[in-house]
């Protein structure tokens, strides 16, 4: 069995949580340029709780961090299932993504490095979407409502990585659904058709802006 067919048969263990979205994305042509890139052998590592032993393969490492990754966010964002799968299958294209994937340490053994990465995978492709964005007067409007400037923020500080996920995170929990558009790289959107997903980012935001308080006082519950 090659490395591929091995982490997809890996996906029904117990072991992994989120076993079904893994597997989708482990279908990704992307994910399987990244599965090739994976080097042979063993590592020794922190946590023998999480895979039973300390020497572990480094295959093995990469499907247990993305595993993680996407528990993570399930656990945090209240998302229609099918625009979580989108999301996801835009997310593993970030510069940051190798982080976790090719990393020599379980999540358990680091887990606050890992948060830090999660945050900027999670935002990456939306800040910068949202960044060209906000020259449309109706969007730069709304996000000075919610005083947030996406150009303020570079992902690479842990803090602003923090905040751009908070916000991006209370945004989608407020939504919930009809947010596929909003991860539509717009450097390949047709100049006529600018205005619609213009709309589709006023439409975020507006309900953002109607429920965030609401929402905030059900983190600080939580």
């Amino acid at each position: 069995m090659n490395k591929y067919e091995e982490l997809r048969s890996m996906c029904s263990s117990s072991k992994i949580l989120c076993g079904t979205d893994v597997y989708n994305l482990l279908e990704e042509d992307y994910m399987k340029e990244l599965v090739s890139k994976i080097k042979d052998g063993t590592v020794s590592v922190k946590s023998k709780m999480a895979l039973g032993t300390n020497k572990v393969q480094r295959y093995e490492i990469f499907l247990h961090n993305l595993d993680r990754f996407v528990y993570y966010l399930r656990d945090r964002l209240f998302i229609n299932p099918t625009e979580f799968r989108i999301y996801l299958g835009y997310l593993i294209e970030s510069n940051y993504i190798d982080k976790i994937l090719f990393s020599k340490e379980l999540f358990e053994d680091d887990s606050f490095k890992f948060e830090v990465y999660f945050w900027q995978i999670a935002s990456e492709r939306l800040l910068g979407v949202l960044g060209v964005m906000s020259m449309l007067d109706p969007i730069r409007e709304r996000l000075e409502e919610l005083k947030f400037n996406p150009k303020d923020y570079n992902l690479k500080k842990k803090d602003d990585a923090r905040e751009v996920f908070n916000f991006f995170s209370g945004m989608i929990c407020c939504r919930h659904d009809n947010l596929f558009n909003l991860f539509i790289d717009n450097k390949t959107i047709e100049t006529e058709r600018i205005d619609f997903y213009m709309w589709a980012w006023c439409s975020v935001l507006d309900e953002y802006i109607k429920k965030r308080e609401y929402y905030k006082k059900l983190i600080e519950i939580n």
